[in-house]
């Protein structure tokens, strides 16, 4: 015994009958609950998480959601090309490619459990006949010695995909349980920590998904889902309140954010009414 530390085509359908689903509403159509079975970890997650947001504006987040690009299968085909998965010489060359094995993989320490899925996918994509047994799902507090999950097939399997698949759990578990250090830290009910786009080029949908499974919030996916206007942008601005009026006329469901450095912008941010404003580099009593 060995220790070891999808995007379908219901989505679109899923996001075609979310999209003008109503707010403040439970969703209880059987047919979208049925889409959601056939939905990948990520959009599970993110729709049961959103189905218990009572202040949601669901149109507008399942706007943001169209938008984003799930890439799992071609970042673990890439993984798996980068490591030379199918020309493993060792134990190609060691182990008899009839060699039945078990792993278990086991938590080595602490944290937030996060990437199970794509864990389990990745030792899918190089045999589909391996049988894995889920005993703790994504976002689960776990300690040292938990037994996560147990995978059953091929030695030349497990042996080749185990530093793959153990690179997508521990990147994305080491984001969970960092996020929720944080979370857990505050926990005041009224303060969230967000995110932000600063991520491994290709992985950002996994990274935030990670932040989700902490309990953090994401703030923009990328340039697309929210306005936010920062201070190069203000440079280039003469009228910020009517300039935002017009921006509004044309994107009425799309948040608009004003970064800040200081009191003056912040009034200014005040006066254009918007939605959010981010304080930038600002001391900690101006902050107050």
């Amino acid at each position: 015994m060995m220790e070891m530390r999808d995007t379908t085509g219901a989505i679109e359908h899923l996001v075609e009958m979310l999209i003008d689903f109503p707010p403040q509403k439970k969703i209880r159509n059987s047919s979208i609950l049925n889409c959601l079975k056939n939905c990948d970890s990520v959009w599970r997650t993110d729709l049961y998480i959103l189905n218990n947001m009572p202040c949601l504006n669901f149109k507008a987040v399942i706007y943001k959601r169209r938008a984003w690009v799930n890439n799992t299968d071609s970042l673990i085909d890439l993984a798996l090309k980068e490591d030379g998965v199918f020309n493993d010489i060792t134990t190609k060359e060691f182990i008899p490619k009839d060699k039945w094995a078990k792993a278990v993989l086991i938590a080595n320490s602490p944290g937030i459990l996060c990437g199970a899925d794509i864990f389990i996918k990745v030792f899918k994509t190089i045999d589909k006949k391996c049988k894995v047994l889920l005993k703790m799902k994504d976002s689960s507090q776990i300690k040292r010695g938990d037994k996560i999950l147990e995978i059953t097939g091929y030695a030349y399997t497990i042996l080749s995909g185990e530093r793959a698949a153990l690179n997508f759990l521990q990147y994305m578990s080491g984001i969970a349980t960092l996020t929720n250090k944080f979370v857990t830290s505050i926990n005041n009910g009224r303060t969230k920590i967000y995110d932000t786009r600063k991520t491994i080029p290709g992985y950002r949908e996994l990274a935030k998904y990670a932040v989700r499974c902490g309990g953090g919030t994401n703030h923009r996916m990328g340039l697309y889902d929210e306005a936010l206007i920062k201070d190069n942008h203000l440079k280039f601005m003469k009228n910020l309140t009517a300039e935002i009026s017009e921006f509004r006329k044309k994107h009425k469901s799309i948040p608009v954010e004003v970064e800040c450095e200081n009191i003056k912008q912040v009034k200014q941010a005040l006066d254009s009414k918007a939605d959010i404003i981010m304080v930038d580099n600002m001391t900690f009593e101006n902050t107050k």
